[in-house]
C-alpha cells in the first residue's frame, strides 16, 4: 500500500490567454501586449502609445466617458433588480415546499436543548471544580 500521487492538473492559462489574452497575473501587473504580440511594460513608450490609441478611439466614437459610465450603471441597475425580483420568486417557491415542524415538535425539541445545556454546563462546573482543588492540593503538597 504505497502513496498515490495525484496527475498533474492541465495547463490552463494558456487557454485563458488564448480566449481572453492575458492572464490575471497580467492584467494585475498592468502589463498589455502591443500589436506585434509583445508585451508592453507600463510606463514604457509602447505602452504610452497603446493608451493613447484606446483614448483616440473612444473620442472619435462620440461618446464621452460619462455616458458610457451612465449607460453601464443603468444596465447593472436594471439587471440587480431583475435579478433580485427572481430571487424573490425562487425564495417564495422554496419555502412552499418547506415541510414546517409542529408547536409540539418545536417545544419538545426546545425543552431537550434546554435541559442538555442545563445539564452540561452543571457537569463542567464541577468538573472545573474539582479539578481546581486537585491542583490546589498537588501545589500544597510541593510547598509551591
Amino acid at each position: 500500500m504505497g502513496v498515490r500521487i495525484p496527475p498533474p492538473l492541465p495547463e490552463f492559462w494558456p487557454l485563458v490567454r488564448a480566449q481572453v489574452g492575458k492572464t490575471p497575473d497580467e492584467q494585475a501587473s498592468g502589463i498589455e501586449k502591443d500589436g506585434a504580440g509583445k508585451y508592453a511594460v507600463p510606463g514604457s513608450e509602447e505602452a504610452f502609445m497603446a493608451t493613447q490609441s484606446v483614448k483616440v478611439k473612444n473620442d472619435e466614437s462620440g461618446s464621452n466617458a460619462i455616458t458610457g459610465a451612465a449607460a453601464g450603471i443603468g444596465q447593472r441597475v436594471s439587471g440587480t433588480v431583475a435579478d433580485t425580483r427572481e430571487f424573490m420568486h425562487d425564495v417564495r417557491v422554496e419555502m412552499k415546499q418547506v415541510t414546517w415542524p409542529s408547536k409540539d415538535d418545536v417545544v419538545s425539541t426546545t425543552t431537550v436543548v434546554i435541559a442538555t445545556v442545563f445539564f452540561f454546563g452543571v457537569f463542567l462546573a464541577i468538573v472545573d471544580w474539582l479539578v481546581q482543588r486537585g491542583v490546589a492540593y498537588v501545589f500544597k503538597i510541593f510547598g509551591v
